[in-house]
């Protein structure tokens, strides 16, 4: 679908390397370059405090932000929840965003007998988003599959310098491993389940996360960088010859 309006441009602008790639093998020749998407770093609010503002419990913390919808996979999510509390830890899950009518995660947790453990909050403020994401222990942003955009979501989590898994996809490689925890698609919940245990029994790797996260933000997607990749990039599409208009028979016919 964007094959045309890529050849008929001067330059194509996007917001991640694998983006930027998978354009370049459709399209060769054209002019495709990177702006990374900035975002303003929030103020930090400790973790506790958040908690204290929220009234939230103070065991272990999931939480999952945006649309809950079963692409970001929290059926997924709450049968680990489920495996989670069956260990004796004590978990509590938060879906922090709007609801949509072909998908109801309290259903799907009063199936799974944990709906006391499941907190769907709705549409919220963008403070009280910034609150639930530093009250959260792990977020989860596990949707698949995926367009292969960039997530402003996931940014945003990184920007509270929280420890955030992702479902291991090509257009998260823009992410480092030492930044994003990679959950596998194989094994369902018990893949999901093992992986939060993990940063769990190892807390140092979960601060590590959390250090690292809001490091990347602050040094690869603040406003002041993104400005700096327009101004670089729109400097190079004056000088840019007219794109062909000769265009592809599959294109045109």
């Amino acid at each position: 679908l964007y094959e045309l309006l890529v050849r008929t441009s001067k330059m194509t602008l996007v917001h991640s390397h694998s983006a930027r790639r998978q354009i370049m093998e459709s399209c060769p020749g054209c002019a495709v370059e990177r702006v990374r998407m900035g975002i303003a770093l929030p103020a930090v609010v400790e973790r506790d405090e958040a908690r204290r503002r929220l009234g939230l419990s103070p065991g272990l913390v999931l939480a999952s932000f945006g649309l809950v919808t079963p692409e970001k996979r929290i059926t997924t999510a709450l049968r680990c929840v489920r495996r989670l509390i069956n260990e004796g830890v004590e978990v509590d899950y938060y879906l922090v965003g709007p609801t949509v009518s072909h998908f109801d995660a309290l259903e799907v947790a009063r199936e799974l007998e944990i709906a006391h453990r499941v907190h769907q909050t709705g549409r919220v403020s963008q403070e009280d988003f910034w609150l639930y994401a530093f009250a959260a222990d792990i977020c989860l942003n596990l949707r698949y599959p995926s367009a292969g955009e960039t997530s402003a979501t996931l940014l945003r989590l990184l920007a509270a310098g929280r420890a955030v898994m992702v479902t291991d996809q090509v257009h998260h490689l823009d992410f480092p491993d030492t930044v994003v925890s990679r959950v596998s698609l194989e094994g369902d919940e018990d893949g999901l389940f093992c992986d939060v245990m993990d940063l769990l029994r190892h807390p140092r790797r979960r601060l590590q996360f959390e250090t690292n996260s809001r490091r990347f933000i602050s040094e690869e997607h603040t406003i002041e960088v993104m400005v700096d990749d327009y101004v670089e990039v729109l400097e190079q599409a004056r000088d840019l010859p007219a794109p062909d208009t000769v265009l592809p028979e599959h294109l045109t016919s």
